[in-house]
């Protein structure tokens, strides 16, 4: 760090800056600590890394998810024909029931009904905007567009699509009986989202463990 123009700073502030020379940033990726396969009312549990510094502002919540098929719509329905579930608004974040965030072993924020406090806080707060902010995020279930022959199509109403039970996980199923898609998380409520400061220390903070439960599946 070049220190041109430093010199008249006071002492005690030129020594911390030039203790930053040696702080860098980088991209951490958290794997859940159960199996990666999670469904409706299961819990996902992440432990932060210690001795390390995170910035929550960048803290994003990934995860490729499949919805279920409907089955057929009637009994005289053709045999195999589905219709597709879909997420509900806010994607992610409406499918967590509750966050426990846990510091050294003890609960220091529990929030339950998540989802519903979520969705009640944002639309007080962003009312329908800085939805560019949300990529992958769902704002909008009406609005929503996949990838099929070369082409980018939107995703309208509840499109009728044979679902193939021999090969319940194959691409054809995921593109048309169901979602199969890769959805983020990057606005939170409460510690994740709203503490006094998003960076946090966990060498002086303490192990760091966030635990989601998933909502049922009538979400």
């Amino acid at each position: 760090m070049a220190e041109d123009g430093l010199t008249s700073w006071p002492a005690g502030l030129l020594t911390r800056v030039r203790i930053l020379e040696n702080i860098y940033k980088q991209t951490v990726r958290i794997l859940p600590v159960n199996p990666s396969f999670v469904t409706a009312g299961n819990k996902i549990i992440l432990q932060f890394p210690t001795d390390s510094v995170f910035d929550l502002k960048s803290l994003s919540f990934d995860a490729k998810i499949t919805t279920c098929q409907a089955g057929n719509q009637s009994a005289n329905a053709a045999n195999n024909y589905t219709q597709t579930y879909y997420l509900p608004r806010n994607g992610i974040a409406s499918l967590i029931s509750q966050i426990d965030i846990r510091v050294g072993g003890r609960s220091i924020q529990n929030i339950s009904q998540y989802n519903y406090l979520y969705n009640i806080i944002t639309d007080w707060i962003y009312n329908g905007s800085n939805n560019c902010e949300e990529i992958q995020g769902v704002m909008d279930p009406s609005v929503m567009m996949t990838y099929n022959n070369g082409r980018i199509v939107p995703r309208r109403g509840y499109p009728v699509s044979v679902f193939d039970n021999a090969t319940p996980t194959s691409e054809t199923n995921n593109k048309y009986a169901r979602l199969y898609d890769k959805y983020s998380c990057r606005r939170f409520i409460g510690f994740l989202g709203e503490a006094s400061s998003s960076i946090i220390n966990t060498a002086m903070l303490g192990d760091l463990v966030i635990e989601l439960t998933l909502d049922g599946s009538h979400v």
